[in-house]
């Protein structure tokens, strides 16, 4: 997509050291792109902390002491979990 702005001179010098790209383009393309993952991942952060369905510690040490999957020696989080899986079908795995 074309488009004109008016960037000052400094701040697209400061761009293309930055960046690397030899073009303004690529300069400006690489930076559009870093601001918008940034974003994403900003946007991201607010499901930190927000799954209940990770293992806990003590389900690790079982899981790396019998060497088995959880569903072999079942815990009532273990239990919880399948139960949870089952519902949605494993689609948050």
């Amino acid at each position: 997509m074309k488009t004109t702005v008016d960037i000052p001179a400094k701040e697209l010098e400061d761009l293309l050291q930055f960046t690397g790209a030899v073009t303004k383009k690529d300069a400006i393309v690489a930076a559009v792109t870093d601001f918008n993952r940034r974003r994403r991942m900003a946007e991201l952060v607010k499901y930190a902390g927000t799954c209940d369905r990770f293992m806990t510690h003590e389900e690790l040490m079982l899981l790396r002491e019998t060497d088995r999957p959880l569903a072999a020696a079942p815990s009532a989080r273990a239990e919880k979990l399948a139960a949870a899986d089952a519902a949605d079908g494993g689609l948050l795995r």
